[in-house]
């Protein structure tokens, strides 16, 4: 009972933050829906940020990587560091106050090139996040002891629920809680598994240090280090610098300043909840003695852990913070997509509350049917990532050659689909033909995505 209660709260505050967002912007126009009136401030845009990339994977996957592997997860985590500091100093100055939304600032004179980039977009977007949202329904499904598809849709609605109450601030400033709660329920689950073991923390980890479970490459292949942070630099340049959902964040600043101190700072705030949830993952392995118990998947440790060993109220506690690192990444989402749909895509429809809320229903409608698709999968971590790397790289693509080079002026539709069409079809070669590293799937991506570009580039200057 007390479990239900703890969860409850969680979702009242929620509630209680959306609403006191919504009392302070009572206009409903499309800079309090989707920019908050460009009136965030550093921890906000900070907070927010690191919600946004924190999800289901993380709090569950991550965890679960690490059980079945080692720590060499990290890599990704730190490319991301630099590629961080090129979206600080490269990108943001390129990005910011020049459009209301990435992708209007990507093609902002041409109405059906900038609505091919929304349905692309879009084709990322939703398997993306739709794999995230399976993630994080399997702990609710556990807890109350229902199907994983009932956990889904009632995530899901939820979610969209107070996303509509008060826009994007209220969006922001649940993530902040969420946030705080998601980093609490890492520290505390290192603590429960010590002391559920009767074993002292750092003695269990010297023994998975002895077991090799905290290296940071794999012993045979350092080579595979930078390879998995190339992938990670290139993977965060695409979603941080190149994507309405975290350039969202950054436009909607107050002043440059704060928005690079928030991308730069974002970066220390990754590598450590990186480290904090792959190293449970390392504890797992020492408590259960290198063996999920039968019939548990590795991608379900974490969740069988809590479920069987959490107390009461503890065990809600851990429940609350999984459904966070589901909804703060999923809330910060449908409200990108939808900025997209009314500002690039339907421009010329009123941009009434009563507009957003359709716009994002039928946005959420699509993540759920990803997430319930998401179920057959295997390995979800992997699965998901792959998922991101195919259809990410060619937007960075189109960003480099017109925002970065100034070698396009302007974009066709043309353009926009035999862009993103390369690149998938290289991304696509890379999974299934040449199969190398996972990693290596953005880098054809944003390739295959420069390639017709670059052609009518080179035509475009010859003519001149």
């Amino acid at each position: 009972m007390i479990d239900i209660l703890i969860f409850v709260t969680y979702l009242l505050v929620l509630i209680g933050i959306a609403l006191k967002s919504r009392a302070e912007s009572k206009a409903s126009d499309f800079s309090t829906q989707f920019l908050a009136k460009k009136d965030l401030g550093l921890w906000e845009s900070l907070f927010s940020v690191t919600a946004t990339e924190v999800s289901a994977l993380t709090f569950l996957a991550v965890p679960a990587f690490a059980f079945r592997s080692n720590l060499s997860f990290f890599q990704i985590y730190l490319g991301a560091v630099v590629a961080r500091f090129l979206i600080a100093y490269w990108i943001l100055p390129k990005i910011y106050n020049q459009g209301s939304t990435f992708l209007e600032i990507l093609e902002s004179k041409n109405e059906r090139a900038r609505k091919g980039l929304v349905g692309f977009y879009f084709l990322h977007m939703w398997p993306a996040v739709g794999v995230r949202l399976y993630t994080g329904s399997i702990l609710i499904a556990a807890f109350f002891e229902v199907n994983i598809a009932v956990a889904v849709i009632a995530t899901a609605l939820l979610t969209f629920t107070y996303t509509q109450i008060g826009g994007l601030k209220s969006v922001v400033r649940t993530d902040i809680f969420q946030m705080l709660l998601f980093i609490f329920s890492g520290f505390l689950v290192h603590y429960m598994v010590a002391d559920i073991s009767q074993t002292p923390w750092i003695e269990m980890m010297r023994e998975a240090a002895a077991n090799s479970k905290l290296l940071l490459y794999s012993p045979n292949a350092l080579s595979s280090f930078f390879i998995g942070m190339m992938g990670g630099a290139l993977f965060d340049l695409c979603t941080h610098g190149a994507d309405q959902n975290f350039a969202q964040r950054l436009i909607a600043c107050k002043t440059e300043a704060l928005a690079r101190k928030s991308i730069l700072l974002s970066s220390i705030t990754t590598l450590g909840i990186g480290m904090l949830f792959l190293t449970i993952g390392s504890l797992l392995w020492v408590f259960y003695e290198g063996k999920a118990p039968e019939g548990v998947f590795s991608d379900h440790i974490l969740a069988h852990f809590i479920m069987n060993y959490f107390p009461d109220g503890l065990k809600g506690l851990m429940v609350a913070a999984a459904l966070a690192s589901t909804m703060s990444t999923l809330d910060s989402t449908i409200n990108a997509m939808a900025a997209s749909v009314v500002n690039d895509f339907q421009k010329n429809l009123s941009n009434k509350r009563g507009h957003f809320f359709k716009v994002s229903f039928i946005i959420t409608l699509g993540f759920i049917a990803i997430a319930l698709i998401s179920m057959k999968s295997g390995e979800i971590l992997i699965f998901g990532l792959k998922i991101s790397t195919v259809i990410i790289g060619p937007m960075l693509s189109l960003f480099i050659v017109k925002k970065a080079l100034k070698w396009i002026n302007e974009y066709s539709l043309t353009d926009i689909v035999l862009s993103n069409l390369c690149g998938m079809a290289l991304a696509f070669a890379n999974l299934f033909v040449l199969k190398w590293n996972w990693n290596f799937t953005i880098a054809f991506g944003i390739i295959g995505g420069l390639l017709p570009l670059v052609l009518k580039a080179l035509v475009l200057k010859k003519e001149a």
